[in-house]
């Protein structure tokens, strides 16, 4: 078995598989972008829908070591996901993909991007189960949370949308409702593309060198 495989199978089997789950958002949320090109198209925060766009932001949360704050990580591609560790299968699912793409970076791209997974499930997710969830995914993964308010306030900024579940028969007593997609911020912490659910690997790989080649150019231009 593949280091993928070994990931994936070891997230699925921290999380119970066998109560309802339903991801929200709209049908283009569960169709796979091929290119980045069609990503950028379709899903960049400059070209969405009606010409709006969540506008990200700055957010400082916790990890199982102590606060961290995306300016904290200026300099890096920031990989952006919210979830929780319970959930059954898309979070798993997406979260490989992104570790997936980590894998695939050489050396020198991947100490310039950073994964993270934050959870919208405070009651359950403390900071010290998400490190040892994001451990089975990804050294370069790191777990978040915090209060709920905050939570929400960072949520809404990135026009993530999540509610509570109640569920009855089953020995979980809720689970958590929430969007999925992938959020790609640039090394000065800039929202630039948004992508949706299942959006394979080689896209995240590709956007990541794509910003990070970006970046680079700039800097060099501003040196001379």
């Amino acid at each position: 078995m593949t280091n993928y495989g070994v990931r994936l199978v070891l997230a699925l089997l921290l999380v119970p598989l066998f109560f309802p789950f339903t991801v929200e958002g709209d049908e283009s949320t569960a169709q796979e972008s091929p290119t980045l090109q069609d990503s950028m198209q379709e899903k960049s925060p400059q070209e969405a829908e009606g010409g709006e766009s969540p506008p990200g932001g700055g957010f400082t949360l916790q990890s199982s070591t102590g606060p961290v704050s995306l300016e904290d990580l200026r300099g890096k591609v920031v990989l952006l996901y919210f979830g929780y560790a319970s959930c059954p299968d898309v979070c798993p699912l997406d979260l490989y993909s992104m570790a997936a793409a980590l894998d695939d970076m050489d050396d020198k791209t991947r100490a310039r991007v950073q994964g993270i997974f934050v959870s919208v499930d405070p009651q359950r997710d403390t900071p010290e189960k998400l490190a040892e969830y994001t451990e089975f995914l990804h050294p370069n993964i790191l777990g978040l949370t915090a209060d709920e308010k905050t939570l929400r306030e960072v949520a809404t900024r990135y026009g993530v949308q999540y509610h509570r579940v109640e569920l009855k028969g089953s020995d979980l007593p809720y689970a958590v409702n929430h969007s999925a997609a992938t959020y790609l911020i640039d090394p000065e912490g800039t929202l630039r593309f948004i992508f949706p659910h299942n959006t394979p690997t080689s896209v995240l790989l590709e956007a990541s060198e794509y910003v990070l080649a970006q970046y680079a150019g700039n800097c060099l231009n501003n040196f001379q």
